[in-house]
Order: structure tokens, then C-alpha cells, then sequence
């Protein structure tokens, strides 16, 4: 009943409890294997054998999640952009994760595309290509050509790849609810936080109409772009299962200096692409590496798999134009606080510790003299993010998005378009952004946004001053005090309590035993009886 009763919690029901027993069986015993035995240890039909249990490493987790598949790969992924969550050596271990699956025999991506678009599927099409162009963990890409001539890929879901998504889901919650119970000091990186983060993102890149809305949104913000194309999608053929978009004929970036392309005239069009996205658009593609990046005929960039998107709110972007600022002008203390307003704080968060974590880390990373476009921007990042979160700063979600966005970008930009600064190229944006938020117009939104609350606030002060005056006048207000005191300083007041107590009972009992009375002893000792249960110790968790 130890692993039941939290699978039917989760799944909540009894069928596919079973077959999630089956699946977390096969979990549990690739678990076992690279060391993780400990979570699973009260798996039916699963031995684990502490002594013979193998150390856990980087590696060796990598390993597990690729042998676990497809969900299990994608986790490792999300966390490998997570260095407030993980140590160095596994976010290395985890970047190295690759969709690496077989192509699915096509007649069961045409039951698929049947039961998507209809038994009459093919009616869509001139052609359809049935050996896949791309294959991925959750989908498979064919190409195909539509009634008008037009060119197109359809990227078709996975047979049951849903199914096994939400049972691999469960499992995950039940892994990390054994965690906190084996290692109650994981709750300070709010693994339960991290799995719904992660269930909302899997749940996303599942349904394709998502992706579908997230291509029109950035096909209509670079409408008057023209060199950023982004694929057309077909409405007729976009369901959550399956969605057509434009074929870009295009060269993969990373091959385009062999296909002598001018990749300086390249790499600032992707670095603009990006922070035109971030922080003119306020909406971007979260995963531009090499793979999703093409160069098109001409010197433009083609752009696919909106998939994982972020946001950029206003807020987000004058904290990130700050803290720009401040590194350039080696202001430490700014960066803590803009650090410190952002973080999600667990517990008492003292701000001197973390302004000295980052002047720690940025005198590491940027030294008096080095100039800003020297400056290793990810692994900065990386490791101020991680000793915040060290002393109990966590960076927000959206925030770490951005994060990755940016690190995604700085690393394709130094391996592949070397004649480019990915922070130079940056700097007019942030200047952009900087301009605009001190600009006259937007100043007067302001202050008339700060009036307008204001006014809303002035309007309801009579009210609840009379509500105030009201709860007076039938004494009805109340006042609660409460008074925190340290476990040992609580203890120390019981023990002294306690020994008050038994001394009077003492005396009770002298006093009891010189009338010699029976009433006099035996209220006495109902009395002694009384105290000495209020004296007893509280109970500690020790």
C-alpha cells in the first residue's frame, strides 16, 4: 500500500495505477542501477541492496535519464538551465542530453494523422514524404506538399506519447516526494516547485495548437522584419496532435561558414533577432541553438520550434538593464539588490551575505581592466545564481528563461560566429530600453498610473475608517500579539516552570501532612497531580 495509495492520489484511478506500477517498476530498476536505490526502495519486485549500491555521479544520472526516455531526458534538459538547482558538474553532465529516438514506422503516424484530420487525410495533399525528415522525443517531422503547391512540414505527435508523458509525470511527482523524505535538506530547492514548472512545460510543448498561436504571435511582431522568417502555419491542418508550417529552405547555421555565408553580417542578425525578442517584443523563442536556427538564401535567418516561449515584462526588463548598467560600472551593491528584489526568498534573506557573494563573484569574473565584451556572461550568470541560491535566493522562473535564452545565444555566438560580441551587440538595446523608460511619455504614465492608484485608495479610506470607528464603538476590534521565542530559550522557561511547580507541591505537602487531615492530603495531591502535568516538557522533534 506504500507505493498504491500515492499513485492513486496522483493518477486517481485504479487503471491507470496499474499500468503506472508496471512503468515505475521499469523506472525503479534503472534507478537502482545507476545508484539511486534509495527512492525506490519499496518498489514491489525491486531488491536495493545499500551496501552493493553503486555511488551516484553526474555521469551516471545523465545515463539514467537517457535509458528512461524521453520525459525523463527532458527533465535533465530543463534542469541543466537550473544552476541555482544544480551543481556545476551535473548541469555539465545534463547540457550533453540529446533527443536521441528512432523514427516511428509510419503507418502508426498515419493512424495518427487519421484520427487528427480525418480517415481522408491524404486528400490534403499532393505528396507526403513518409520518410521523416527530423525525429524528436514527443514528435516527427514529415514533409509534404499541399493542393496549391505549396511546400510544408507536418510535425506529427508520437503514438501514446501522451499517455506515457502523464504516466511518467506521476512517477516523477511519487520520485520526489521519496526525496524529501530521504533527504528532508532538498526542500530548500522546492523540487515540488521545479515538477510543476516542468509539468506545465511538457504539458505546453504536448499540445500543438500552443505552439501553433506562440509562431503567429512572433511571425506578426517581425511582420515588418522581413530578413527573420518564421514559418507560415495552416489552420486546416492544426490540431493538438498535429501542425503544418512553411518548409524553410534554409542552411542549418551551423553549417553555414562552409556554405559561405558572410557569418559576421549573420551573427549580429541572430543577436539582434534575440534581443529584439527579449526586450523590444517582450516575447521569445526559448531555445534558439544551432538546431532551431537557419540560414536563408539571401543572409536572412529562419526560426523553428516555438515549443518553449518566454516573456519579458516591463519590470523584468529594467532589472535586466539595470544590473547591465551596474556591471559596467562595477557597481556591486546594485546588482545584489535588483538580485535580492527579484529572488524568491526562503526564510530570512540577509542582504549584506549576498552583496558580498557578489562582489565575490564578479571580482572573479570581472576584474578592474577587463572590458565588459570579455566577460564569460553564462558562466557570470551561473555562478552568481547559484551562490544566491545558496544562502537562500532563488531566481524566479521567467528569469531564469531569459537566462537561458541568453547563455543559449552566447554560446552558439562563440562557437559558430566568432566574429561577433554577443554583450556588444546588446549594449543599444539596453540603451533602448533604458532611453524609453525615462522618456517624457512614458513618465507621465507613470505618474498617472500613481495618481490613479493613489485616488482608488483615497476613495476607499472613508469607508473603512467608518468600518474602524464602527468595530471601536462595539468593541469589537481586537488586537493579536504573538511573541516568537527560540525552541532553547522555551525550554529553559518550561524547566524553570517545572521546578516553581514542584517546590510548591512541596510545600503543599508539608503543609498537608502538618494538619494531617485526609481532605487537606488528598486535595493536595490532585493538586500535585495538576501541576505536574502542566510542568511535563513540550514535546520536541529531536
Amino acid at each position: 500500500m506504500r507505493i498504491v495509495r500515492p499513485l492513486v492520489d496522483a493518477v486517481g484511478d485504479l487503471g491507470g495505477t496499474v499500468r503506472n506500477i508496471a512503468r515505475l517498476r521499469e523506472v525503479a530498476l534503472v534507478l537502482v542501477r545507476h545508484g539511486f536505490g534509495p527512492l525506490v526502495r519499496d518498489v514491489p519486485g525491486v531488491e536495493v541492496d545499500d551496501e552493493e549500491q553503486p555511488s551516484t555521479t553526474p555521469e551516471r544520472a545523465a545515463a539514467a535519464l537517457a535509458e528512461l526516455g524521453p520525459t525523463f531526458v527532458k527533465l535533465g534538459q530543463v534542469l541543466s538551465t537550473r544552476p541555482d538547482v544544480l551543481s556545476p558538474a551535473y548541469v555539465e553532465a545534463f547540457e550533453r542530453l540529446q533527443d536521441d529516438v528512432p523514427a516511428v514506422e509510419f503507418a502508426s503516424i498515419a493512424e495518427v494523422l487519421a484520427e487528427e484530420l480525418g480517415p481522408e487525410w491524404r486528400d490534403f495533399f499532393v505528396d507526403f514524404v513518409e520518410e521523416p525528415l527530423a525525429t524528436a522525443s514527443i514528435a516527427q517531422a514529415h514533409t509534404a506538399v499541399l493542393l496549391d503547391g505549396s511546400e510544408v512540414v507536418v510535425k506529427v505527435q508520437r503514438p501514446g506519447i501522451g499517455a506515457q508523458i502523464d504516466a511518467d509525470l506521476t512517477i516523477l511527482r511519487f520520485l520526489v516526494g521519496r526525496a524529501l523524505k530521504e533527504f528532508p535538506e532538498l526542500r530548500a530547492a522546492d523540487p515540488e516547485g521545479l515538477l510543476a514548472e516542468f509539468e506545465r512545460t511538457m504539458r505546453a510543448e504536448l499540445d500543438f495548437q500552443r505552439e501553433a498561436e506562440n509562431m503567429r504571435r512572433v511571425r506578426r511582431n517581425f511582420a515588418e522584419r522581413p530578413r527573420v522568417v518564421i514559418p507560415e502555419v495552416y489552420d486546416d491542418l492544426v490540431t493538438s496532435r498535429t501542425i503544418a508550417m512553411t518548409r524553410l529552405r534554409g542552411t542549418p547555421i551551423r553549417h553555414a561558414r562552409e556554405a559561405g555565408f558572410d557569418m559576421e553580417s549573420v551573427g549580429r542578425l541572430y543577436l539582434d533577432t534575440l534581443y529584439e525578442m527579449i526586450l523590444v517584443d517582450g516575447f521569445f523563442h526559448g531555445d534558439l541553438h544551432p538546431g532551431n536556427v537557419f540560414v536563408m538564401p539571401g543572409g536572412g535567418l529562419g526560426l523553428i520550434d516555438f515549443g518553449m516561449v518566454g516573456t519579458m515584462t516591463d519590470a523584468m526588463r529594467a532589472q535586466l538593464v539595470t544590473m547591465m548598467f551596474a556591471l559596467q560600472k562595477n557597481d556591486h551593491r546594485t546588482i545584489a539588490r535588483v538580485l535580492y528584489d527579484i529572488a524568491i526568498k526562503d526564510g530570512r534573506l540577509d542582504f549584506r551575505d549576498l552583496e558580498t557573494a557578489t562582489i565575490e563573484v564578479a571580482s572573479t569574473h570581472f576584474p578592474p581592466g577587463l572590458q565588459l565584451r570579455d566577460l564569460e556572461m553564462s558562466a557570470f550568470c551561473m555562478e552568481l545564481v547559484q551562490r544566491a541560491a545558496s544562502l537562500g535566493a532563488r531566481i524566479p522562473t521567467g528569469y531564469m528563461m531569459v537566462l537561458k535564452a541568453i547563455v543559449t545565444a552566447e554560446g552558439l555566438a562563440k562557437a559558430l560566429l566568432h566574429e561577433v560580441d554577443p554583450i556588444g551587440a546588446a549594449q543599444p538595446y539596453f540603451a533602448m530600453v533604458a532611453a524609453k523608460r525615462l522618456s517624457p511619455e512614458r513618465l507621465q504614465q507613470e505618474a498617472l498610473y500613481v495618481v490613479l492608484s493613489l485616488s482608488s485608495i483615497l476613495e476607499r479610506l472613508p469607508v473603512t475608517v467608518s468600518q474602524l470607528l464602527d468595530d471601536v464603538d462595539a468593541q469589537q476590534l481586537q488586537a493579536r500579539l504573538v511573541q516568537s521565542v527560540h525552541p532553547l530559550d522555551r525550554r529553559r522557561q518550561r524547566r524553570a516552570q517545572t521546578r516553581w511547580m514542584l517546590a510548591a507541591f512541596a510545600m503543599a505537602c508539608l503543609l498537608a501532612g502538618a494538619t494531617g487531615t485526609a481532605t487537606a492530603v488528598l486535595w493536595t495531591l490532585a493538586a500535585g497531580l495538576a501541576l505536574t502535568s502542566l510542568a511535563l516538557p513540550e514535546p520536541t522533534e529531536d
